[in-house]
């Protein structure tokens, strides 16, 4: 899968490539974003981290960031 970003400087828009998905996005927009996503790997890896209390039942859950 390709990734990409690219950084229009006269319109201030970051461009994300991911694979055959392009997003335009606001510079201050791609910032949260990033914070978001570091906050979201920390709290996955303290979840990874965690002893499985009962390995046949998988439950979903959402990661407040």
């Amino acid at each position: 899968m390709g990734l990409r970003m690219i950084y229009c400087g006269d319109s201030k828009v970051v461009e994300l490539e991911i694979g055959a998905v392009s997003f335009r996005l606001r510079s201050d927009v791609v910032q949260r974003m990033d914070n978001i996503m570091m906050k979201a790997s920390l709290n996955s890896d303290l979840i990874a981290d965690l002893p499985a209390k009962n390995q046949t039942v998988s439950e979903a859950r959402m990661i407040h960031c």
